[in-house]
């Protein structure tokens, strides 16, 4: 009687194992797969963010000069500039009437 028993939960045990082992190596290629997928999600999303921060650096220095220009502008830099340059011509033009 102790050896059918024996010889039964033996089997029984060792299909248990092996069921154990099937599932977790399914698991581990699931896993794996799904990391790949990530790695490569993560690769393109890495390479969408440089290109967006060149993007992104070329509109600045695109808008640079506008956007300083409009400051000094209503700082009056570029005016007072205009203003000089105004005044040293008509005073050329002075002269040269003179």
């Amino acid at each position: 009687m102790i050896p059918p028993l024996l010889l039964s939960l033996t089997v029984f045990l060792s299909l248990s194992l092996l069921r154990l082992h099937l599932s977790h190596q399914l698991s581990l290629s699931e896993q794996s797969a799904q990391i790949e997928l990530l790695e490569q999600e993560l690769e393109r999303l890495r390479i969408q963010a440089v290109r967006r921060g060149e993007r992104e650096k070329r509109e600045r220095e695109r808008m640079l000069p506008v956007v300083v220009g409009k400051v000094l502008q209503r700082v009056g830099v570029l005016n007072r500039e205009r203003d000089e340059e105004e005044e040293l011509e008509e005073e050329e033009a002075g002269r040269m009437l003179v």
